[in-house]
């Protein structure tokens, strides 16, 4: 498994790429996030690494504009602030996991496993999904509904994709967090909720057909009739 490290503290990159690499791991470093775009086209890696707090173009700056390029490598963010409204904004940016430093690099590990089965598990299918008149594209990442293109955030269309994946299926608030952000269910309880309401008014709005349903206490459905 490839790891691309973006970190600009020396010693804590000695230590993650030491033990990274006796993991199994291999292992690059960067250390400022310009230019990352123009290395990422030159090679492929399974999960990146990123801080935040870099010179010159922040771990924040290279995060959105991989997802704005379409670039959907699992992404680790590593920083020192440790505040809620920060945490979702990452996460509604793209982030497929967020530790707060100092952290244990067991937990590291874990959350790199953890990122890469959900990467697996999502990766895109040949396969269009419909239901009704709603498309989803895996191959393009595309998603349409009556023939008009419904532009999604990274979370909200991988919510779209695993309820039409398991249509007709009531889907539970803790199935989501685990399958999409791998979170503590009862801590971000409230992101889930205000993701598939954004994707509901993406989706519903505007139609005499309802799709994606609430089902009080326990979590969502995806109806095909």
């Amino acid at each position: 498994m490839k790891v691309l490290l973006i970190e600009d503290e020396p010693d804590l990159s000695s230590f993650l790429i030491r033990s990274l690499t006796k993991e199994g791991y291999d292992v690059e470093h960067l250390e400022d996030g310009k230019g990352v775009m123009k290395h990422l086209k030159k090679s492929t890696y399974d999960v990146m690494i990123l801080d935040l707090m870099l010179p010159s173009v922040s771990g924040e700056d290279v995060l959105k504009e991989m997802r704005l390029k379409k670039n959907f490598m699992p992404v680790i963010v590593l920083t020192a602030v440790d505040d809620v409204e920060r945490k979702t904004k990452i996460l509604n940016m793209g982030a497929d996991d967020y530790l707060v430093k100092p952290f244990s690099f067991v937990e590291l590990v874990a959350r790199i496993k953890s990122v890469l089965r959900r990467s697996k598990g999502n990766a895109p299918k040949s396969q269009k999904l419909k239901v009704a008149d709603l498309e989803l594209d895996p191959e393009m990442r595309m998603v349409t509904r009556a023939g008009k293109p419904i532009k999604l955030r990274l979370k909200e269309y991988m919510l779209l994709e695993f309820l039409m994946q398991n249509v007709d299926r009531v889907v539970s608030r803790s199935t989501l967090i685990e399958k999409i952000w791998d979170y503590n269910a009862q801590l971000y309880s409230n992101t889930t909720d205000s993701h598939v309401s954004s994707l509901r008014k993406k989706v519903d709005k505007g139609f005499d057909r309802q799709l994606i349903e609430t089902v009080h206490g326990v979590g969502y459905i995806m109806k095909s009739k």
